[in-house]
């Protein structure tokens, strides 16, 4: 596993060939717990098992692609490749929900974005590889791809296990409505990507040349709050005018809007600092992202009989 490969693409594709073969596995995993997933999400079809299992599989290779972009130190391609996948998902999703799709245009929206920025991370990768011919550690990269990975899981189920629980015990119109307010708060998520997309590679420049990124840090997170405060106010103000494009009947629970923001800036920023621990190698804190979702899923099981319970327990970690 410390063994140095001499040729870039060997490299590359032994990396994808291992994580694909792990990706399959999860699928397979899926394929068996499709009759348990089908009663758990009410949902009738295959087709739906089938986009969620692209879904996974595509995740899965992502967060490695993630991982060698990092290991090749390509921090800025990492960071508008977050951009790009989020964009891409947050359009993507709302068009074909809007056409009125439901749940398969969601996940064929999440699908399709992922794919590309999966394609565009790879095509990234090979190229650096290739045109430098730098030779990488294999077991450097499974490590940083893996601990990414992880990262990114952990925060993606703290921000998407409501909508889950939502779905299985809210009856269907008060599931959509909460699905308007997630969506409208979930849109937050992507804002402190432009300033990581700056501070992370200044971080890990600071964290390879010994030197201290504390005050980057503190800036970054100045700026994020800059961005994100004046949106939640406007969103907390005229959050109905929002949620009145979904259609009239979601004006019912506008005053849930603006805590539901609150909750989610406070997702958004925490990106921050777990990107200034990525850049320096260091996940101890995956612990305490371990326990908030502990928090989260005992209390959404313990509370889940109306919207405002689900939003407490989204408030609570």
């Amino acid at each position: 596993a410390n063994a140095v490969i001499d040729h870039a693409g060997l490299r590359l594709n032994s990396i994808y060939f291992f994580f694909t073969k792990i990706a399959l596995g999860l699928v397979v995993l899926l394929w068996f717990t499709a009759p348990l997933i089908k009663r758990f999400f009410h949902i009738g079809g295959n087709f739906t098992i089938f986009l969620l299992g692209t879904l996974i599989f595509f995740t899965t290779l992502l967060s490695v692609s993630w991982g060698i972009l990092q290991g090749l130190e390509l921090f800025r391609s990492f960071s508008w490749n977050q951009i790009v996948l989020h964009l891409l998902k947050l359009c993507l999703t709302v068009g074909l929900v809007t056409a009125g799709l439901g749940v398969n245009g969601a996940l064929l929206g999440m699908s399709a974005g992922t794919i590309v920025a999966f394609w565009i991370a790879t095509l990234t990768a090979r190229r650096h590889s290739n045109h430098t011919g730098s030779t990488l550690c294999l077991h450097a990269i499974l490590k940083l791809g893996k601990m990414t990975g992880i990262s990114l899981l952990l925060i993606a189920i703290l921000t998407q296990v409501d909508m889950v629980f939502a779905k299985y015990f809210l009856d269907p119109e008060t599931a959509g409505q909460f699905a308007a307010i997630a969506a409208v708060g979930k849109s937050l998520l992507i804002l402190p990507d432009c300033i990581i997309s700056v501070f992370y590679p200044m971080a890990a420049r600071a964290n390879r040349e010994n030197r201290s990124a504390a005050g980057l840090l503190i800036r970054s997170l100045f700026l994020s709050a800059l961005l994100l405060i004046p949106v939640v106010i406007s969103l907390w103000i005229w959050g109905d005018l929002v949620l009145a494009l979904f259609g009239r009947g979601f004006r019912t629970n506008k005053h849930l809007l603006g805590p539901y923001c609150l909750a989610m800036l406070c997702f958004a920023a925490s990106k921050v600092p777990i990107n200034f621990w990525i850049s320096k190698d260091r996940f101890h804190f995956l612990w305490p992202l371990w326990l908030c979702l502990a928090l989260e899923v005992t209390g959404l099981f313990l509370f889940h009989t109306n919207i405002e319970s689900i939003l407490y327990c989204v408030l609570m970690p």
